[in-house]
């Protein structure tokens, strides 16, 4: 960080974006590719906001009111239909574009798993 500006964390995006797009570019040209991205992303997108519903309804019920009803309601609904298009999709689109899915998913949780190992490690060195 130079001047209070993430230049690393800028040129690590622009090379990443640089290689999701140009990669499936040269296997499968550039209908391929914006084919493949596009159902990453939205599968990812219905991803997230599966999990935000279930925060909704997390939230709602340990706050349970009878006028926030309505917010658990909506988060039950929202959540039902964010996962059936979830499922649909992923049962819909080709098996490539769900194992790359699936395989991001494992990474993710290999990182946070490894922070949380090293924060759990940095916290047990600075108590002895």
């Amino acid at each position: 960080m130079k001047n209070n500006k993430p230049y690393v964390a800028e040129l690590v995006s622009i090379l990443g974006m640089g290689f999701v797009i140009l990669i499936p570019t040269l296997i499968a040209g550039i209908y391929g590719a914006l084919v493949t991205v596009g159902a990453i992303s939205g599968i990812f997108n219905l991803f997230i906001h599966s999990s935000s519903n279930v925060s909704l309804i997390r939230i709602s019920t340990r706050r349970f009111k009878v006028k926030k009803m309505g917010e658990l309601i909506i988060g039950v609904v929202a959540m039902s239909l964010s996962f059936y298009l979830l499922l649909n999709t992923i049962l819909q689109v080709q098996p490539y574009i769900v194992y790359s899915f699936l395989g991001w998913m494992v990474l993710g949780f290999f990182y946070l798993e490894s922070l949380d190992i090293i924060r759990k490690s940095q916290n047990e060195q600075e108590e002895n």
